[in-house]
């Protein structure tokens, strides 16, 4: 009996050492997210402000630049 508590025990210890290391890898994965998506933000920002005064081709060139990041 008490070898079989002990080794629930420790299968438990496992499941939530890997429970830990999965949350903090979907943790690290959101940060990463929110960083492109206010980058992305951003890019679209400075895309429509500069088709918004007229400079066509230097919104070509940004977003050029852009599709070569990806």
């Amino acid at each position: 009996e008490k070898q079989s508590i002990q080794a629930a025990y420790l299968e438990l210890q496992e499941l939530y050492r890997m429970e830990s290391e999965y949350y903090l890898a979907l943790e690290e994965r959101h940060k990463e997210l929110s960083k492109i998506r206010h980058d992305y933000n951003n890019h679209l920002a400075a895309l429509y402000a500069l088709i918004s005064l007229g400079k066509t081709e230097a919104a070509k060139e940004l977003a050029a630049s852009l599709k070569k990041q990806i």
